[in-house]
């Protein structure tokens, strides 16, 4: 299949173009915004979307400057025939045109499914999928900024897997190729391998888990039975071995038991009779510590009641002293308090003057305003009168008066650039023009035919340029020239100049105006007499408060900086006289506080010395008491030596049963009821374990675990051997799949072969290849870049390597396709090189020439075209767009 000519009409920025296409390579060059890309998706479109689509894949090809529908001609070799086919995209109103030389013609539907076959594709595009238009032919059909892409990204669809497969077994090692087809293919080897498949699902489900219901699943659920009651064997025998050794260990303590009963009987005799001397010896030990501590505290008591008679003796003389400097604040108290009344009076008298004062300014301020705006009024007055007298020109006006001036000079411009000029240098016959003479040295100019006469019967007709325009302008000068005067009659002005002049004047009137409103604004002229009204009442309530104070009103006012004065030594003096009164009353509540601070001391002081004198004799008592009772203290100290002999003897024989009893030795009693407690329970516990013994010894629990691991081992071995068949399943479809895989992958010896060229015309360094590989269904695909030793995935490659490596795989899929349509197929490039560095560009014209040789047909598009100019020469033909041109109004 092979591009010939291509036509656009009315596609975007192209109102017509016409392109031919060189059999082998073809550079289409220009600026940027020239058009390129359109002329791409253009011819995308015209092969492969319907003509009656509709959305955004016809809406991107019409034009925003040229009227009328797009339509794309495209002539093409394939099928051995050359065809001719038309499409105009129209929504549901498109057409399709498809006819050949040898004489075919089909129109619609049919030429759509024609021109599908003749592409070897299933049909055309359809509006409402779209989305599927840019996988049709997406190895040959490069978009600009998509060269960098993977190619083999969008799956087997994008570049026909199945017409690339049959190719492939027709090409080069044809022979292996069929030969892995049938291995792929084999009708018994797709039959074990299903056989093999369903007995490995009678074990397994799709996720590698044991199906439930399967033999292997019985096998364990039997095993683990068995395991389970193995374990059941195992517990009882160890639970009867456990009981048995529980009798021992009860057998031996309850005979424990029986000797720390004698042991702590005996500790609790000793204990027993020890308890009443312990009882008399602490008894005298305890009036002894009475008598030391009552003698004690009998000399502090009395020391204590002497120190409070000497306190009280002091407090009732600072008592006296505080009562005698309260008397004397109190009289200082009351002169202060008459001192601050004189002082408020007069600083309500200075307050009554301030207002008064105040209220004086505030009408004479009051009168100020109002013949400030008496005399704001007046020139408001004046300036409106000036403006009646002024004509009501404003910038509108002079505007309008200005522009048609302006039309009226453009107008005597296009008149006299139309008119002819006649001047008459020298001569003695006699010239007229239409019946006037003229003279030497004069000139006419003419905007109408005129007739010039010669003496001697000669006559001329000479008619201005321009034809009907000259007609045109003088309508023109006329229409300019009444509307000019007709404004100047309205404004009564004769020129624009003048009357911007008044329209100034008046705007300056108005602004002046505005501002005395402005200032007028500020001032509360509706309140003014209002106010100076309310003054009034105010005055005379000041002048009667005046009255009150003691205050004449018929004298001058004082003024405000003498008031101020006046109010400021005032407060001044009331002030101190305030601080004195607070100072005097803290004083005098510190006085009142120490007076009562002294009688709470009193009170206690008094209060304690009582509790002492009742002390003292309540101690006096207590020590007679004892001394009747115990003797004195001798006595009890005698006492108490022979008592604390007794209990030393006692104390060592309970020692020395405390030691053979050890931790036992605690509280006697309530050990020993702890030990019959738990002889107790070892009793009902050793009843316990022997029916336990005589329960599980009745069942001779070895013999049991014996048959029960002898059944589990049984159970592990059937599981085992049905985990190994299915393992071994799992490793013959492992070895089917991997046998699949091997075979499949010799699909890419062609692909490689062939890539592997291009990449070795790139210049790229030595031993430098591109694996790839191959599965059955998803098609080629992983396609990588060797370095040596090392690999790099599409993706890790820079941009520019990656354009010229999917470059190469688009140029070796065409080359190998090139059997299925015809021996040629085009390549369309749009700017695939962009990322290209110069010293890899000459390698990319090697890559192209190449794929030339091979019997591609290249279509390169480039905004660069001069890198491409001296290889297109070579084998093709190159065009040159023009810049793109402005958008009409």
């Amino acid at each position: 299949m092979r591009l010939i000519a291509a036509r656009l009409e009315r596609v975007r920025q192209h109102l017509e173009l016409e392109l031919s296409f060189a059999p082998g390579l073809t550079l289409i060059g220009g600026p940027n915004e020239a058009g390129k890309s359109t002329i791409v998706e253009a011819l995308h479109k015209a092969l492969f979307l319907k003509a009656t689509a509709t959305g955004r894949g016809i809406e991107e090809l019409r034009s925003l400057t040229h009227g009328g529908l797009p339509q794309v001609e495209l002539r093409f070799e394939a099928g051995g025939q050359t065809w001719q086919l038309r499409k105009r995209f129209a929504g549901a109103g498109g057409t399709c045109q498809l006819s050949s030389d040898g004489g075919t013609s089909l129109q619609g539907s049919s030429a759509e499914a024609r021109l599908a076959a003749l592409l070897q594709v299933p049909g055309p595009v359809e509006g409402r999928r779209i989305a599927q238009l840019p996988l049709r032919w997406a190895h040959l059909w490069v978009r600009q900024g998509e060269a960098g892409g993977d190619p083999l990204a969008a799956g087997p669809e994008s570049y026909d897997l199945g017409l690339l497969v049959q190719q492939l077994q027709q090409a080069g090692s044809a022979a292996a190729l069929r030969a892995t087809a049938s291995a792929l293919e084999s009708p018994l080897d797709r039959q074990v391998q299903q056989l093999l498949q369903q007995r490995l699902e009678l074990q397994l489900t799709a996720t590698g888990k044991v199906r439930a219901g399967s033999p292997l699943a019985l096998a364990q659920a039997r095993e683990a039975e068995a395991h389970l009651a193995l374990q059941q064997g195992q517990a009882r025998l160890a639970e009867l071995e456990a009981a048995l050794e529980q009798l021992r260990q009860i057998a031996e303590r309850l005979a424990a038991i029986e000797e720390q009963n004698g042991l702590l009987n005996a500790l609790g005799r000793l204990q027993t009779e020890a308890r009443p001397l312990q009882q008399q010896h602490q008894q005298l030990q305890s009036a002894l510590h009475q008598w030391q501590g009552l003698q004690q505290q009998r000399l502090a008591d009395q020391g204590q009641l002497t120190q409070l008679q000497q306190r009280l003796e002091q407090q009732q003389q600072q008592r006296q002293q505080l009562e005698r400097a309260a008397a004397d604040g109190s009289r200082q108290r009351q002169g202060l308090e008459q001192r601050s009344q004189e002082l408020l009076r007069q600083q309500d008298l200075l307050s009554a003057l301030a207002d008064l004062a105040s209220l004086e300014r505030e009408q004479e301020q009051l009168r100020q305003h109002k013949a400030h705006f008496d005399g704001l009024q007046q020139q408001a007055s004046a300036i409106k009168e000036q403006l009646q007298q002024l004509p009501a020109i404003g910038s509108n006006e002079v505007r309008q008066l200005r522009q048609a001036e302006q039309q009226l000079a453009h107008a005597l411009a296009r008149c006299q650039g139309m008119a002819t000029q006649v001047a008459l240098l020298e001569g003695t016959a006699a010239i007229s023009l239409d019946g006037h003479p003229l003279a030497s040295g004069e000139s006419r100019l003419l905007e109408q035919p005129a007739v010039l006469a010669i003496e001697g019967g000669t006559r001329l007709l000479i008619s201005p340029g321009g034809g009907a325009a000259m007609g045109d302008a003088v309508a023109a000068r006329q229409q300019a020239q009444e509307l000019l005067r007709g404004l100047q009659q309205l404004l009564g002005q004769t020129s624009s100049e003048a009357a911007e002049a008044l329209a100034q004047q008046r705007q300056a009137l108005e602004s002046e105006l505005n501002n005395l409103r402005k200032a007028a604004a500020t001032i509360p002229w509706a309140q003014l007499d209002a106010q100076l009204a309310a003054l009034q009442p105010r005055r005379q309530r000041l002048q009667r408060a005046l009255a009150e104070l003691g205050q004449a009103n018929d004298g001058p006012l004082p003024s405000q900086a003498e008031l101020e004065e006046r109010q400021q030594t005032l407060k001044q003096e009331l002030q101190a006289t305030g601080q004195q009164r607070t100072q005097l009353e803290r004083e005098l509540a510190a006085r009142q506080q120490q007076r009562e601070q002294l009688d709470r001391g009193q009170g206690q002081h008094q209060a304690e010395a009582g509790r002492l004198a009742g002390a003292l004799a309540a101690t006096d008592q207590r020590l007679q008491e004892l001394q009747s009772q115990h003797g004195d203290p001798q006595q009890l100290a005698q006492a108490l030596a022979a008592l604390g002999s007794q209990l030393q003897a006692r104390q060592g024989q309970i020692e020395a049963l405390q030691q053979q009893l050890g931790a036992a030795a605690g509280d006697g009693e309530q050990r020993l009821q702890q030990l019959e407690a738990d002889k107790e329970t070892l009793l009902t516990n050793r009843g316990q374990q022997e029916q336990i013994c005589h329960s599980l010894g009745a069942r001779e629990p070895a013999l049991e675990v014996e048959r029960q691991q002898a059944e589990l081992e049984q159970a592990q071995g059937e599981r085992q051997a049905l985990e190994r068949s299915t393992s071994a399943l799992q490793l013959l479809l492992q070895a089917f799949a991997e046998a699949q895989q091997q075979g499949a992958n010799h699909y890419c010896l062609p692909l490689q072969a062939a890539l592997q060229g291009y990449l070795d015309a790139l210049g790229l360094a030595p031993g430098t290849s591109a694996p790839l590989t191959f599965a059955p269904q998803q098609g080629f695909g992983a396609l990588q870049l060797q370095r040596q030793q090392q690999r790099f995935d599409f993706g890790q490659l820079s941009g520019g390597m990656r354009e010229q490596l999917a470059a190469a795989l688009r140029l070796s899929l065409a080359q190998l396709l090139l059997g299925a349509y015809d021996g040629c197929l085009p390549l369309v490039l749009d700017d695939a090189f962009s990322n290209s560095d110069p010293q890899r560009q000459a390698g990319v014209l090697r890559m192209l020439e190449r794929g030339v040789q091979q019997g591609i047909q290249v279509l390169l598009f480039s905004c660069t075209p001069d890198a491409y100019g001296p290889l297109a020469a070579r084998l093709g033909s190159s065009v040159i767009l023009g810049p793109p041109r402005a958008e009409e109004p």
